[in-house]
């Protein structure tokens, strides 16, 4: 068998196609794993720009909330004294500023840790322990000691947590 110049070209050819192919195929694997990883990354980032939009939405939310006027004392012939009236006024602004933020907590629970929302779970458990009581005796005059400023402080702690957890997760979304 003799092998012409024209079978050795068209055998080199095929050769070089084959090659050609599988390098195309190595490089074209390549691009899509580059591909996935871009739109994966493409997905993280929404999901990071939509946790900051909607973190940043609900600290706006904690900053509008409603101020108290926490004055429970009355001037009565010169003296200060507690003002029932004043103390039911203070209990029904705070606990309606409360039901407000309780709506924000709810609205933020899907973007937190669980150690942050039983941490928080556990301050509103107590907080609505103490209400109740208070609620029974303002307004049920039932006796009993509960301290009016036991509820407030549980309050203003569980409003300052949830804002210093939402700063804490704005400022990782930043640096991610």
């Amino acid at each position: 068998m003799k092998i012409d110049l024209l079978t050795i070209l068209l055998s080199s050819g095929v050769l070089a196609a084959i090659i050609t192919s599988i390098i195309n195929l190595i490089s074209i694997r390549t691009t899509n794993k580059r591909l996935l990883l871009i739109e994966e990354l493409k997905n993280d980032n929404t999901i990071n720009t939509f946790r900051y939009t909607k973190l940043f939405d609900l600290n706006a939310e904690l900053n509008n909330l409603p101020d108290v006027d926490y004055t429970m004392l009355d001037n009565h012939e010169g003296k200060l004294v507690w003002s029932k009236d004043k103390v039911i006024k203070v209990v029904g602004e705070s606990t309606n500023r409360f039901s407000m933020f309780i709506k924000i907590y709810n609205k933020s629970k899907p973007l937190f840790d669980e150690n942050i929302i039983s941490e928080l779970q556990n301050l509103i458990n107590s907080e609505r322990a103490i209400s109740n009581e208070l609620v029974e005796i303002l307004y049920a005059g039932r006796e009993g000691n509960s301290d009016i400023s036991n509820l407030m402080a549980i309050r203003v702690e569980l409003e300052k947590k949830l804002q210093e957890s939402i700063v804490i997760q704005l400022k990782a979304l930043i640096k991610a």
